[in-house]
């Protein structure tokens, strides 16, 4: 998988960065404003727990708790058009793996500063 983004079919991979700042960047292409802070915590929950595939119905109650689902289920579509929109431009390969029940991001498509942190941790490298 080639990094970063061309107009062809090459695989864009995605860092997203959660400690600070949200950001995801990709070759010469960095993101840190993403339409809503909903939008934003979406990709920062998807990101956090890469290996899981999140409930629809559980991200409305997390990320629009005092609505109805039938309001919850069309925010989280607009939500995932939000991202898909910003992190799979024409010819990129897919990021975000949605269904009827679940979303998730693909596991190959990213990488997060979380995650390298927490396996650092267990791997008592405390210079890096």
């Amino acid at each position: 998988m080639q990094a970063g983004l061309s107009p062809s079919n090459h695989a864009a991979t995605w860092r997203i960065e959660l400690l600070g700042q949200l950001r995801a960047s990709s070759g010469d292409r960095a993101i840190t404003q993403f339409g809503s802070r909903k939008v934003g915590a979406l990709l920062a929950r998807l990101a956090l727990y890469p290996k899981r595939a999140q409930g629809r119905e559980e991200l409305i109650d997390l990320l629009w708790p005092d609505v109805d689902l039938a309001t919850g289920r069309n925010r989280l579509r607009q939500a995932l058009f939000t991202l898909r929109s910003l992190l799979e431009p024409p010819g990129a390969p897919e990021l975000l793996l949605a269904d009827r029940t679940s979303v998730r991001l693909n596991p190959a498509g990213f990488s997060c500063d979380v995650a390298d942190f927490e396996a650092r941790v267990r791997a008592r490298e405390w210079a890096a």
